[in-house]
C-alpha cells in the first residue's frame, strides 16, 4: 500500500478534476454516485436492522463520502482514513467536524467500536499479496463478524 500513497499524494489535488471528466458521459455529478451508492447501502442495513452509532471509511480520498455517510445512517462519529496525506488534508480542509475525524491508516486504531465499515473503489489499488493486510486493517485487526455486501 506504500507505493500507492505516494501516487494519491500527486493526484490529491486534481482527483475532482479527473473524476468530472471521467463521468461526464453520464451527464451525472460525482454527488450522484455517492449518494445512490450511500442510499443502497442503507436501504441493505435497513433491512437488518443493523443501527449504525459509528462509521469508519476505509479509503476515503477527499472525504466527500464521509459526511454522506454520517447524515444517512444518522451516525454519532465517523472516521475517514486513507494512505494519503494530501488527500486526507483536502478531507479536513472540506468535510472535517467534531463529529467527522480524518487520519492516515497508520495513525488509525479501532477500538472495535466501528458498527460500519464502508469502503468503495480501494480494493484494486492494493496489490493482490497485500489485501489480506486490507482486509484485517478495515475488520480492526482481527476476526470482527459481520457483514460484507457488494451491490448488484
Amino acid at each position: 500500500m506504500s507505493d500507492s500513497k505516494h501516487v494519491f499524494d500527486e493526484y490529491a489535488a486534481a482527483y475532482e478534476q479527473a473524476l468530472s471528466v471521467a463521468i461526464a458521459p453520464s451527464g451525472e455529478s460525482r454527488e450522484y454516485f455517492a449518494e445512490g451508492r450511500v442510499a443502497w447501502l442503507k436501504r441493505c442495513l435497513d433491512k437488518l436492522h443493523h443501527p449504525v452509532g459509528s462509521i469508519l471509511d476505509f479509503g476515503c480520498g477527499d472525504g466527500s463520502t464521509t459526511p454522506l455517510l454520517l447524515n444517512a445512517f444518522h451516525a454519532n462519529s465517523a472516521v475517514g482514513v486513507d494512505v494519503s496525506a494530501k488527500s486526507l488534508e483536502i478531507a479536513r480542509a472540506r468535510q472535517g467536524t467534531e463529529r467527522i475525524r480524518y487520519e492516515s491508516i497508520g495513525e488509525f486504531q479501532s477500538a472495535g467500536n466501528i458498527d460500519l465499515a464502508y469502503c468503495n473503489g480501494v480494493f484494486h489499488h492494493i496489490q493482490p499479496v497485500q489485501r489480506t493486510q486490507g482486509r484485517l486493517r478495515l475488520a480492526g485487526g482481527g476476526p470482527e463478524t459481520g457483514e460484507i455486501v457488494f451491490p448488484q
